[in-house]
């Protein structure tokens, strides 16, 4: 879309506008397509990694 359309369209410029005639949309991201499927994989095997690494403490020993 032209952006200059928009600003031409704004209330700023006299035009009528009015939020309750504005139609509904809800987006969707796309589900089930290449890239998605591929995060979904990195992301549980990076989740995976994380689990199996030990837990490590900042807290020093108080017998040290």
């Amino acid at each position: 879309m032209d952006w200059r359309l928009i600003f031409e369209q704004s209330v700023a410029n006299g035009c009528v506008y009015d939020e309750r005639n504005l139609v509904a949309r809800v987006f969707r991201p796309i589900t089930d397509s290449w890239f998605q499927k591929r995060l979904d994989h990195v992301r549980g095997e990076l989740k995976k990694g994380l689990l199996q690494q030990p837990v490590r403490s900042n807290h020093r020993s108080l017998n040290a």
